[in-house]
């Protein structure tokens, strides 16, 4: 997670794709009532999403970060509908500075 550039980069570990699946990335925080959207995860190895502007980064932050199986395209109904496979806190990261001469 990049807070600065408001991004999130997904990688893809150990799933594979499945015929007719997404994997379906998901912001979760006491904030909300239900897990927000972050949108589909990408077949390659990196997605990379925008982080919504109306999310402080508090809330980023400290939020959790699931990822479930949903149907093609995502969730039909805006929540996480099938399993939820993996969960977990992001990692805020910036790209290395230039070495100092």
């Amino acid at each position: 997670m990049d807070t600065q550039n408001r991004t999130l980069v997904v990688r893809r570990v150990s799933a594979a794709q499945e015929a007719g699946r997404s994997y379906e990335l998901w912001l979760i925080s006491s904030r909300f009532s239900s897990p927000r959207s972050l949108g589909v995860v990408g077949n390659g190895e990196f997605t990379q999403h925008a982080l919504p502007a109306s999310y402080d980064i508090d809330t980023l932050r400290s939020a959790s970060y699931a990822v479930s199986l949903e149907p093609a395209g995502g969730s039909p109904s805006g929540v996480p509908t099938g399993p939820v496979l993996f969960t977990g806190k992001a990692v805020e990261s910036l790209p290395a500075s230039p070495p100092r001469s």
